[in-house]
């Protein structure tokens, strides 16, 4: 997709499951600006490592942790593994959406970490306050995080009964020339 909108981007795409890996390196094996990392997104160091034979570490990136976070325990250090990645580029922006069940009645709630369970891996959705701590000391953008389906008012997104806060982040010398908001 980021390559539709800008042909020279340099994409890599970070996956723990090996059979994700396997597929992703083969729909990808034709294009020499597009690299599939089988690594655990949680060690950043082993991941930048392979990255870094495709991405510049002294250029800006664009860092996208899209339904991945909800996945990192609080004994993980979630907000430090991102600010790991975001502090070996000099700048860019974050792309951050999490899973939040603080408006979900209880049962609906524990109903969505069960099938998360079965079907994935341990989920451990974060309410608004949580999930904000992954975003200080960046300054994050209009229209702030938000739930999913309000983060674009004008497109009238239909996320069903999901509930993810969204939001984007600049870091680094982008943060300096970002708008805030709180």
């Amino acid at each position: 997709m980021a390559r539709r909108y800008h042909p020279d981007a340099r994409v890599v795409h970070v996956d723990v499951a090996k059979l994700v890996a396997v597929h992703g390196r083969a729909l990808l094996a034709r294009d020499p600006d597009v690299l599939m990392v089988h690594q655990d997104a949680r060690d950043p160091e082993r991941v930048l490592k392979e990255a870094f034979e495709l991405l510049d570490p002294d250029k800006p990136v664009g860092l996208i942790a899209t339904a991945v976070v909800h996945f990192w325990q609080d004994s993980d250090d979630p907000a430090g593994i991102l600010r790991y990645y975001m502090q070996e580029f000099p700048a860019g922006y974050l792309l951050l959406s999490h899973a939040c069940g603080e408006k979900m009645p209880s049962k609906d709630f524990a109903k969505l970490r069960a099938a998360y369970e079965e079907a994935f891996a341990p989920i451990y959705p974060r309410d608004h306050a949580g999930v904000a701590t992954f975003l200080e000391g960046v300054d994050t953008l209009e229209p702030g995080l938000v739930e999913a389906s309000r983060w674009r008012d004008d497109r009238k997104v239909d996320v069903g009964d999901a509930h993810f806060l969204v939001a984007v982040a600049a870091f680094g010398q982008y943060a300096t020339t970002a708008r805030s908001t709180s």
